[in-house]
This record gives structure tokens, sequence and C-alpha cells, in this order.
């Protein structure tokens, strides 16, 4: 059987090789002049009040990734683009760092944990 679709995957290979013999090249040229690009609209862009916001230091909620009823208290160690690293509070080093959407529905501001009713609760293996 494995043997079978070696040489199946074989015969295509060599089906196609003759068509291009530069990949790379016929991507490009594919892409440049057949492809649209997506219009700019459709992607947030960060403000710059939300990067004052969530700048390093900053103090955010975020929900346990395995339970949604509970969350803890982690902070903004660094931004990078859309992306913010976090580290739980009560961890010392960066092993356990969680690294999050700035827009992610499991990240809120403080104080939110307590208007929704959920449980103040370390994350696993903290």
């Amino acid at each position: 059987m494995m043997m079978l679709m070696m040489i199946v995957v074989m015969i295509m290979i060599l089906a196609i090789r003759h068509k291009e013999s530069n990949w790379a090249k016929f991507l490009s040229s594919d892409l440049k002049d057949k492809s649209t690009f997506a219009p700019e609209h459709l992607f947030h862009k960060r403000t710059n009040e939300e990067e004052g916001i969530l700048s390093p230091g900053s103090k955010v909620e975020l929900l346990n990734q395995n339970d949604f009823t509970s969350y803890w208290v982690a902070s903004v160690v660094e931004s990078y683009g859309m992306r913010l690293q976090l580290r739980y509070e009560g961890e010392m080093d960066e092993s356990h760092d969680v690294w999050i959407y700035y827009l992610s529905d499991r990240l809120h501001e403080l104080g939110w944990g307590i208007k929704h009713s959920l449980v103040l609760q370390a994350p696993a293996g903290l």
C-alpha cells in the first residue's frame, strides 16, 4: 500500500515537472497577475489610544483557557504589533507567558470578572 502511494506521488511529480521549471517564478508571477488584494478596511489597526492602554506593566484579567468561568490577573510584559505578551501574577519567569491577540475574547479590563460573577482562580501549573 505504501509503495503504491509513493508511485502515485512520483507519477504526479513527473507529470507536472515539464509544465514549469522554476516554481518560485511561476508562483510569484501567478500571484501578481491573477490575485486580488483584500480591502484594507477588513483589517483592524491599533490606534495610538489602544497602544497606550495596553502598554508594558498594565494589568488585565485573562480568562483561563480551559475554563471560561474563571480568570486570573496578568501583566502586559511586551506589545508586538497586535500581539501582547502576558505574564500571570505570581509567575516569576517567562516560561508560562501567554501570547494573545489584543482583541481576544479572553482579555478584559480589571473588574470585569467580578462584574460577570466569574471565579478568580490561578491557572493550572501556577
